[in-house]
């Protein structure tokens, strides 16, 4: 494929995942978790995810029709369950920040810090499971390659998704200062 194609089609994804991701990036309200448009929409970016996913994977691991299918198959499976643990980790995460803030007391504190933690083990855990299933089978090269990938595309649709479309990792909007030189967080600072 030449190069020019691919940046296109390349474009014309990210393009198509961004306008789906609007609800998406805040992730669904506590209070209705069953909401059918929050649903849809995630289904679609989902799918859109995957898509973009397949053919950056077909480009990094010179997939064939042997092992192309069954590694796409395996990572497509474990996505929704790895999504729907991160769901979980954000409302856990958000529970304790709430609990913190309302100076609660200290067990309260302490279980919400646990559930904090068990979900995060849990999203780990997921990603190691589809991490070695999906590279059963690779030979070992594409299994490193498999490796590396793919939580750098996590990383980079992350970014793509909260508007970050800017030159290279990391890179600062020109329009926003960077946080990071000089001046320290002001009085929200971040997290806790």
């Amino acid at each position: 494929m030449n190069a020019m194609l691919k940046l296109v089609l390349w474009s014309g994804l990210v393009v198509a995942l961004l306008a789906c991701s609007g609800a998406q990036a805040q992730g669904p309200p506590d209070n209705n978790p069953a909401d059918e448009e929050l649903d849809e929409r995630r289904d679609k970016l989902l799918e859109k995810m995957q898509a973009v996913r397949a053919w950056k994977l077909a480009e990094v691991l010179e997939l064939n029709e042997k092992n192309g299918p069954k590694l796409l198959s395996t990572l497509s499976a474990y996505d929704e369950k790895i999504f729907t643990a991160h769901r979980e980790l954000r409302k856990a995460e958000r529970e304790l920040k709430r609990a913190f803030h309302q100076e609660a007391p200290d067990a309260e504190l302490s279980a919400g810090l646990d559930r904090v933690l068990a979900a995060r083990k849990k999203v780990d855990a997921l990603r190691y499971e589809q991490l070695e299933k999906a590279g059963a089978t690779l030979d070992v090269r594409r299994r490193v390659r498999l490796y590396h990938f793919l939580p750098q595309f996590e990383k980079e649709m992350r970014r793509r998704l909260r508007g970050g479309r800017h030159d290279g990792p990391g890179a600062t909007p020109p329009d926003r200062p960077n946080r990071r030189k000089g001046k320290k967080h002001g009085k929200r600072g971040r997290g806790f």
